[in-house]
């Protein structure tokens, strides 16, 4: 219910039971990220699943998309490509993503960088934001918000 979805059980004793799971979704092609056509995207993230998501809506809008599954291979690609925008997990397997950020940011990055992470916490929030992350973004990620934060400089 807090991501606008709904689980029914419904049940017959002796007869079975069924499970319906309802979730809104909007389309990739509903969603304008339009703002900075072929800018540079870093999307370093630990889930593949996640990186695929923001990768499929990113191109579809435009943008140049590069991914990173932590924070070497982040680095690694931040001096290669010098992205714009860096959208960054907090929690990367072992690593945390402020770990990531002070590194980004001692290597003279002024990318913008929007942290993500699953917890909505201000105390994830606060890290996030004094360890140099630009904004911050709580997953399940809300599509029209990530415009709104890579269009803030």
């Amino acid at each position: 219910q807090h991501m606008g979805g709904n689980i029914e059980v419904r049940s017959t004793l002796g007869d079975g039971s069924s499970f319906i799971f309802t979730m809104p979704c909007e389309t990739a092609a509903a969603i304008e990220l339009g703002a900075t056509p072929s800018a540079k995207v870093l999307i370093v993230d630990d889930d593949t699943d996640i990186r695929e998501l923001l990768c499929a809506v990113l191109e579809q809008d435009g943008f140049s998309v590069a991914e990173a599954s932590n924070g070497s291979e982040a680095e690694e690609r931040y001096r290669s490509l010098s992205p714009s925008v860096i959208l960054l997990d907090m929690q990367l397997g072992a690593e945390h993503g402020t770990a990531v950020a002070r590194r980004l940011r001692k290597l003279g990055c002024v990318s913008r960088i929007v942290a993500l992470s699953a917890s909505n916490s201000d105390e994830t929030a606060r890290l996030a934001l004094t360890s140099g992350c630009d904004a911050f973004l709580s997953k399940p990620v809300d599509f029209a918000r990530l415009k709104e934060l890579m269009q803030e400089r």
